[in-house]
């Protein structure tokens, strides 16, 4: 397509839209259904004009066999996909990364993220053995909260975790690691 445009005015370029991602797919004749046909058609529209998205089963299977870059853009709300779906973009001749534009989806919408911005930033970057461990202590606090607010209880089991998940992102954000 570069090729081709490359003779066009801006205006009458054909700019494609690439979602690439890997699962089940059911063929009925000419038709093609599935969670994996679902994904892909939804990565293509969150896709620029031009560019390639692929999903994270796609990533795991190529990232160290192809030549070109990816640009890591965390999990997306795809309708009609019950789980958000972590996708990269394909960075093809040292194309620099630019901020990803948000979905055209309003927050209200069913399969929304419940948090966004710079919360949701951070928590993306948090190991999962750390996002575990907050869950973890969150759940013995509201289990402590309806059983009589014993601190006893509740107290020394969190400030174990709480001293482990310190001492794991120590470990995640020390260069080298």
């Amino acid at each position: 397509m570069e090729e081709a445009n490359a003779d066009l005015a801006e205006d009458r370029r054909i700019l494609l839209r690439i979602g690439i991602n890997l699962g089940d797919v059911i063929v009925e004749g000419g038709d093609l259904y599935g969670e994996g046909v679902n994904i892909a058609a939804r990565l293509q529209e969150l896709a620029e004009p031009g560019g390639i998205l692929i999903s994270s089963t796609v990533y795991d299977l190529v990232r160290n066999k192809l030549t070109v870059g990816f640009d890591f853009l965390g999990q997306q709300a795809i309708k009609n996909v019950t789980e958000p779906v972590t996708c990269y973009r394909v960075m093809l001749d040292g194309e620099i990364a630019r901020p990803y534009p948000a979905a055209a989806e309003p927050a209200t919408a069913p399969n929304a993220p419940l948090m966004s911005g710079p919360i949701r930033r951070f928590l993306d970057t948090l190991p999962r053995s750390v996002k575990a461990a907050g869950a973890i202590i969150i759940f013995l606090f509201a289990i402590n909260l309806f059983t009589g607010f014993d601190p006893v209880w509740f107290h020394w089991p969190a400030a174990a975790i709480a001293l482990l998940i310190a001492l794991r992102l120590t470990l995640h954000r020390s260069p080298g690691n």
